[in-house]
């Protein structure tokens, strides 16, 4: 894994200068001492979405590779009791790769635990080394059941009619779409 020969050559051309006394000259054969600095990835991460309560789609980005291939991208996530920083090969933590370089990436979670606590980075590596967005966290819903009833009660009771009522005491975690005694 490397960069091609080309884009070293293309970069050497659109930023290299002849010195004075080369300038407008055509000059072959000899050598030619290159120095590039490459730098670390730039990967951010953002807010987890399509939570429930076993799943969550995690978001990045790798913004830059720094001039060097990413080798490798994806997030690290951890319950964060265990760790609310995760980091590769962390106490607690689970990496999770998507393919690509630079751009923005996201991969579903599945499995997860219900009502729990969870943080995540998004990393980038390439030969000059692994980068980390900042850590993010969400919680996952609690797992849905169903509706608590209390007590119905009667009263106005005749030999034709009666009043009836009840109260919904709890909703399982999951929108009340009807009602009826």
């Amino acid at each position: 894994v490397g960069t091609p020969a080309a884009s070293f050559r293309l970069a050497i051309l659109q930023y290299a200068s002849p010195t004075p006394s080369l300038a407008g000259k055509t000059v072959t054969g000899g050598r030619l001492n290159a120095f590039f600095a490459f730098t670390a990835p730039t990967v951010s991460s953002s807010a987890a979405t399509n939570v429930t309560d076993k799943t969550a789609r995690l978001n990045g980005n790798a913004s830059s590779d720094g001039g060097a291939w990413i080798t490798e991208r994806g997030f690290v996530y951890s319950l964060t009791s265990a760790n609310n920083n995760p980091r590769i090969n962390g106490t607690g933590t689970t990496k999770v790769t998507v393919s690509g370089t630079t751009g923005v990436f996201t991969r579903d979670l599945i499995e997860l635990a219900a009502s729990s606590n969870y943080s995540f980075v998004a990393y980038a590596t390439t030969a000059v080394g692994t980068s980390y967005s900042t850590t993010q966290s969400f919680t996952t819903l609690a797992t849905p059941g169903l509706p608590t009833i209390g007590t119905p009660t009667v009263s106005g009771l005749t030999m034709t009619t009666a009043t009836h009522g009840g109260n919904v005491i709890a909703d399982g975690n999951l929108p009340i779409t009807a009602r009826c005694v």
